[in-house]
């Protein structure tokens, strides 16, 4: 994970970006470049018949390949641009997540007085029959339990909760 703290006009943000982009990210353009790659030979069938003689299959295809395409590309540019942005104003946590300038999704904005048990929460997931660990930091807020962020290392989840976090929640209990 890629930490960074800024401050505009006096408002502290504590910035985190997606471990491994090099390799995801390389990885995610060989996966687009395929898919489009293999779909514009699928396709050239289509610009080669007349209108009336494409088979509705075709249609098909082409509206799901492109479905698919305009996922696989977000999905990189998550990958590559995307950061997790929390910051603190007027006593609230805010939460939202960034593609680049852009917001994605919706804002979260929490109360601080409401924010109870900060926490470092395990998410255990098996790859290649190994068993492996992520770390969640979770919080309750008005009875319900919240994810911040997700898939750090223990180290990056102790270092938020115990150093940056710690100044925006006051009643961690």
């Amino acid at each position: 994970m890629i930490f960074e703290q800024l401050s505009i006009n006096d408002i502290p943000e504590i910035v985190v970006k997606q471990n491994h982009r090099l390799v995801k990210g390389f990885l995610s353009i060989v996966i687009v470049a395929s898919w489009v790659a293999g779909g514009l030979l699928f396709i050239s069938e289509f610009l080669h018949k007349e209108l009336k003689d494409v088979p509705v299959t075709l249609y098909v295809f082409l509206i799901l390949w492109l479905a698919a395409s305009v996922i696989l590309i977000l999905s990189l540019a998550w990958i590559v641009f995307g950061a997790v942005v929390v910051s603190i104003q007027d006593n609230a946590l805010t939460i939202q997540r960034k593609m680049g300038s852009i917001m994605i999704g919706r804002r979260g904005i929490y109360a601080i007085g409401q924010i109870k048990n900060m926490r470092i929460e395990d998410d255990i997931y098996k790859y290649k029959s190994k068993i492996g660990v992520k770390h969640a930091i979770t919080f309750n807020y008005l009875g319900h339990k919240l994810r911040m962020f997700s898939h750090l290392s223990k180290q990056e989840a102790e270092s938020l909760l115990n150093g940056r976090l710690q100044k925006f929640v006051q009643n961690k209990t």
